[in-house]
């Protein structure tokens, strides 16, 4: 659905609003197909290098499509084919969909078929892509307050992990479909281990150790986590906590709800959110290894009673894409805890981390 291979550049309309009408996708031009599994053959054939490609694919966007896209475009040269190039256009999930084309007479999207990709868009799915135009954000926000109205931690010290669509399509997983998944995985997960059914979703309240959890998740996608949060230890008179414990419940919760939503094909917010953490303190390292401990948790405070950040990710590549994810929700959380690193070094430290607690 993401995918789409072309020898030359042709249907540009059809394919660019083809995919900001579904989940967005990738276009790639200059590459033959099998014409069995529609895979690349490789290496690429390409097309003649010629100046205008960009502008070209760009213009045709702009002028055959309704509302108007601009796609991004870009020209690769192939190695060791000197005047040949492949082109790549990436076009996002809109939230000004549905696209038309033909003067505004068609509406295509995107299908999982390898030898149908494009089919016309049903009269509810354009109902639905209008509505989504006026609200784009507004029901999935809707659906994690009602996850938040059940969770018994709204007065405490907490952490909140969302994992959900960035635009919710009605069903992504149906009752049926979401039961016999909850079922099969409660032996598996650690948020899971009693569940139990609630207004259009499973929901499961517990504790692993002292830390006790609430989780939920819809028929709509929308995975729902809080747990409550305890200090790591105090010096002096600073509660502080070391990465680990900021790590553990989003680890676990992403963890949970990507385990429900395999074989989704979907785009995903990660959120993560502290309530009530302002007068907390970081350590980076164990206190035997920080020279002057207490006053480097003092200067490492949180501030903010409410911190919250997220990140975007495509459902099919998270799971292997779980240690990027987990660092960068872990460098903007830090930011608030008046703490930074390069990328490279708290990734390493994250991945080591997630390891021992069996998160990745």
């Amino acid at each position: 659905m993401r995918v789409e291979y072309k020898r030359e550049v042709v249907n540009t309309p059809k394919v660019v609003s083809s995919f900001a009408n579904t989940v967005g996708g990738i276009w790639v031009i200059g590459v033959e197909t099998d014409k069995k599994t529609n895979l690349p053959t490789l290496p690429p054939i390409g097309l003649d290098e010629r100046p205008g490609i960009e502008e070209q694919i760009v213009q045709s966007a702009q002028s055959g499509i309704y509302p108007p896209i601009t796609p991004v475009v870009r020209v690769l040269p192939i190695p060791q084919q000197k005047g040949r190039v492949v082109v790549i256009v990436k076009v996002p999930e809109s939230i000004e969909a549905p696209h038309a084309i033909e003067n505004s007479t068609r509406v295509w999207i995107r299908t999982a078929s390898t030898t149908e990709p494009y089919e016309l868009a049903e009269i509810d799915r354009i109902a639905y892509l209008l509505e989504r135009r006026r609200q784009p954000e507004q029901h999935r926000e809707e659906l994690i307050e009602r996850a938040a109205g059940r969770s018994p931690y709204q007065n405490s010290q907490r952490v909140r992990v969302v994992v959900a669509p960035v635009y919710p399509r009605g069903l992504l997983l149906p009752h049926d479909e979401l039961y016999e998944r909850a079922q099969r995985l409660q032996s598996q997960l650690r948020y899971l281990r009693d569940f139990r059914l609630v207004h259009e979703a499973i929901s499961a309240t517990g504790s692993v150790g002292n830390h006790k959890y609430y989780f939920e998740l819809s028929v709509q996608g929308v995975s729902f986590t809080e747990a409550s949060a305890e200090p790591a230890d105090v010096l002096g008179e600073t509660p502080f906590v070391f990465l680990g414990n900021l790590l553990y419940p989003l680890g676990t919760a992403l963890n949970t709800a990507l385990a429900f939503l395999r074989d989704t094909v979907t785009n995903l917010l990660v959120r993560y959110e502290l309530f009530r953490w302002s007068g907390i303190g970081y350590l980076h390292a164990d206190k035997s290894e920080i020279h002057m401990p207490t006053k480097v948790v003092r200067e490492q405070l949180c501030t903010d009673q409410h911190v919250a950040v997220s990140t975007t990710g495509l459902a099919e590549t998270l799971i292997g894409d779980r240690a990027t994810v987990l660092t960068e929700l872990m460098r903007q959380v830090l930011w608030a805890f008046n703490y930074r690193t390069t990328t490279d070094v708290l990734r390493g430290r994250v991945i080591d981390i997630a390891k021992k607690m069996n998160l990745i």
